[in-house]
């Protein structure tokens, strides 16, 4: 009965193979002339596009369970990097806005409404929220991990969305915008994900 995985020795053979063939292609692109470089890159790169498309030799009582858990897997990593991506961007927000002179420290908007103390902990929640989802995009169970996810994400677009209007800079209501397609891909991928 063969093994449900490729053996330990058949995965060096893999990654082996392709260090070898990293350090063929800087060894031909540093030694060949311009055009023979050219030529020799254009080969190898239909060598392995070709290698890749064909793919390596799967045991045929791991292709069902492989193609489930490569789903799962990259859904997981999916979701983390979107959650990585709008963290991204709203910071690179909160940090043009300092930069820019569109915020004042000290004044605030909503001053009236609530002590600075509570808006401050309403920001540092509403910011904490994401660098947890990142962790947990990766951790939680499926079903879990998909509503989670799902109303989250409709949670942060529906923020967004609100606060669209309040700002005045081009930059924010681009960022502003960015991030709610990435908020928007989250819900999609875990609504898509089976």
């Amino acid at each position: 009965m063969a093994p449900p995985y490729p053996s330990f020795s058949h995965m060096c053979f893999v990654r082996r193979n392709g260090l070898v063939s990293l350090f063929f292609v800087v060894f031909l692109s540093l030694t060949l002339k311009a055009k023979a470089n050219r030529w020799a890159n254009i080969i190898i790169g239909i060598f392995y596009t070709g290698f890749n498309l064909i793919g390596l030799p799967t045991y045929p009582s791991a292709i069902k369970e492989k193609k489930m858990n490569t789903n799962m897997v990259d859904v997981k990593i999916i979701l983390s990097a979107l959650w990585v991506a709008a963290m991204f961007v709203w910071q690179q927000g909160d940090v043009q806005r300092l930069y820019s002179g569109d915020f004042i420290p000290g004044e605030t908007k909503l001053g009236e409404m609530m002590s600075p103390e509570m808006l401050w902990m309403i920001s540092a929640i509403t910011m904490t929220i994401p660098v947890v989802m990142i962790i947990l995009s990766l951790t939680l169970n499926y079903p879990v991990n998909r509503w989670a996810n799902i109303i989250v994400g409709i949670v942060y677009t529906g923020y967004n969305l609100i606060g669209l209007p309040r700002y005045p800079s081009a930059y924010d209501k681009f960022l502003i915008f960015v991030s709610i397609v990435f908020t928007a891909l989250i819900v999609w991928f875990a609504w898509k994900w089976v």
